[in-house]
Protein backbone atom coordinates (compact mmCIF):
# COMPACT_ATOMS: atom_id res chain seq x y z
CA UNK A 1 0.00 0.00 0.00
CA UNK A 2 1.53 3.36 -0.98
CA UNK A 3 2.18 5.92 1.70
CA UNK A 4 -0.30 8.82 1.68
CA UNK A 5 1.61 12.03 1.18
CA UNK A 6 0.09 15.40 2.09
CA UNK A 7 1.50 17.05 -1.06
CA UNK A 8 1.72 15.88 -4.65
CA UNK A 9 4.93 15.97 -6.77
CA UNK A 10 4.10 19.60 -7.73
CA UNK A 11 3.96 20.50 -4.02
CA UNK A 12 0.18 21.08 -4.00
CA UNK A 13 -1.57 20.13 -0.78
CA UNK A 14 -4.04 17.27 -0.78
CA UNK A 15 -6.94 17.52 1.64
CA UNK A 16 -8.01 14.58 3.76
CA UNK A 17 -10.76 16.37 5.69
CA UNK A 18 -13.42 18.97 5.02
CA UNK A 19 -14.87 21.50 7.45
CA UNK A 20 -18.42 22.71 6.93
CA UNK A 21 -19.56 25.91 8.63
CA UNK A 22 -23.33 25.81 8.91
CA UNK A 23 -25.92 27.70 10.89
CA UNK A 24 -27.69 25.41 13.35
CA UNK A 25 -31.06 26.56 14.59
CA UNK A 26 -33.75 25.81 17.14
CA UNK A 27 -36.63 24.31 15.15
CA UNK A 28 -39.07 25.25 17.93
CA UNK A 29 -38.29 28.95 17.47
CA UNK A 30 -37.50 29.25 13.77
CA UNK A 31 -39.58 27.87 10.92
CA UNK A 32 -37.67 26.56 7.91
CA UNK A 33 -39.31 29.26 5.76
CA UNK A 34 -37.74 31.96 7.99
CA UNK A 35 -34.18 30.74 7.51
CA UNK A 36 -31.79 33.07 5.71
CA UNK A 37 -30.63 31.76 2.35
CA UNK A 38 -27.44 33.85 2.19
CA UNK A 39 -25.13 35.57 4.66
CA UNK A 40 -26.60 38.88 3.51
CA UNK A 41 -30.07 37.68 4.54
CA UNK A 42 -28.92 37.77 8.18
CA UNK A 43 -28.81 41.57 7.82
CA UNK A 44 -32.61 41.58 7.41
CA UNK A 45 -33.15 39.80 10.73
CA UNK A 46 -32.81 42.57 13.31
CA UNK A 47 -35.62 40.86 15.24
CA UNK A 48 -33.05 38.17 16.05
CA UNK A 49 -30.73 40.69 17.77
CA UNK A 50 -29.26 39.13 20.90
CA UNK A 51 -30.73 35.74 19.96
CA UNK A 52 -27.89 34.49 17.75
CA UNK A 53 -24.82 32.81 19.23
CA UNK A 54 -21.29 32.45 17.92
CA UNK A 55 -18.71 30.03 19.27
CA UNK A 56 -15.81 32.24 20.33
CA UNK A 57 -13.32 29.38 20.10
CA UNK A 58 -13.60 29.07 16.31
CA UNK A 59 -12.51 31.54 13.68
CA UNK A 60 -12.57 29.36 10.56
CA UNK A 61 -16.03 30.56 9.52
CA UNK A 62 -14.92 34.20 9.73
CA UNK A 63 -11.85 33.43 7.66
CA UNK A 64 -14.03 31.63 5.10
CA UNK A 65 -16.23 34.74 4.74
CA UNK A 66 -13.14 36.88 4.12
CA UNK A 67 -11.81 34.38 1.59
CA UNK A 68 -15.15 34.11 -0.24
CA UNK A 69 -16.16 37.79 -0.32
CA UNK A 70 -12.69 39.34 -0.30
CA UNK A 71 -11.13 41.33 2.54
CA UNK A 72 -13.12 44.57 2.18
CA UNK A 73 -16.59 43.17 1.42
CA UNK A 74 -16.12 40.30 3.90
CA UNK A 75 -15.07 42.63 6.72
CA UNK A 76 -18.00 44.96 5.95
CA UNK A 77 -20.45 42.03 5.96
CA UNK A 78 -19.12 40.70 9.27
CA UNK A 79 -19.32 44.15 10.88
CA UNK A 80 -22.87 44.63 9.60
CA UNK A 81 -23.91 41.17 10.85
CA UNK A 82 -22.51 41.95 14.30
CA UNK A 83 -24.26 45.35 14.38
CA UNK A 84 -27.58 43.84 13.27
CA UNK A 85 -27.59 40.56 15.20
CA UNK A 86 -25.66 41.56 18.36
CA UNK A 87 -24.53 37.95 18.77
CA UNK A 88 -24.02 36.23 22.09
CA UNK A 89 -20.49 34.83 22.40
CA UNK A 90 -20.24 31.37 23.93
CA UNK A 91 -17.22 29.15 24.50
CA UNK A 92 -17.43 25.78 22.81
CA UNK A 93 -19.86 23.61 20.87
CA UNK A 94 -21.56 22.27 24.00
CA UNK A 95 -22.37 25.78 25.23
CA UNK A 96 -23.71 26.70 21.80
CA UNK A 97 -25.98 23.67 21.72
CA UNK A 98 -27.14 24.28 25.30
CA UNK A 99 -28.16 27.85 24.41
CA UNK A 100 -30.26 26.60 21.51
CA UNK A 101 -31.90 23.90 23.62
CA UNK A 102 -32.81 26.34 26.40
CA UNK A 103 -34.59 28.46 23.76
CA UNK A 104 -32.47 31.50 24.48
CA UNK A 105 -30.84 31.35 21.07
CA UNK A 106 -32.54 31.09 17.69
CA UNK A 107 -29.46 30.14 15.70
CA UNK A 108 -25.71 29.72 15.95
CA UNK A 109 -22.77 28.96 13.72
CA UNK A 110 -21.87 25.30 14.01
CA UNK A 111 -18.75 23.66 12.68
CA UNK A 112 -19.04 20.18 11.23
CA UNK A 113 -15.99 18.18 10.26
CA UNK A 114 -16.00 15.39 7.69
CA UNK A 115 -13.20 12.87 7.55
Amino acid sequence: MPCLRPRDPNHRWQGVTAIYQTPAYNTKLVAAAELPQTHEDFLKLSKWAGRVAINDTESEWLMSLLAFYGEDKGRSLIQSMVATLKPVMVSGHLALGACRRRRRIRTGVKQLRAF
